[in-house]
């Protein structure tokens, strides 16, 4: 942190469609947020990838199946990425 400056938002590569019966407009990630190398002044990105769960109410993992049903989502950090602006990330790209 202390060789970067964060930019103040960060961005969900998915966002979830109204199929999700609860779920439908939330953000799930890889999220990416921008930053500037304090010393060169470069802009790059900072990737987290995050592995998500869909659960139900009693807070069980809901199968492939039936996420479409989950009432919220639990994720957990995998990996932190370093990559340039122009370079598109697709989520397949996150282990």
């Amino acid at each position: 942190m202390s060789s970067l400056v964060l930019s103040d938002s960060a961005f969900a590569e998915i966002r979830l469609g109204s199929h999700f019966i609860y779920l439908g407009g939330a953000r799930v990630g890889p999220y990416t947020i921008r930053a500037t190398l304090k010393q060169s002044q470069r802009e790059v990105e900072i990737v987290l990838c995050t592995k998500a769960r869909f659960l139900d109410d009693q807070g069980s993992e809901l199968p492939g199946d039936k996420r479409m049903q989950a009432t919220r989502i639990d994720e957990k950090l995998i990996i932190v990425m370093l990559k340039e602006p122009s370079t598109t990330l697709t989520s397949s790209e996150c282990p």
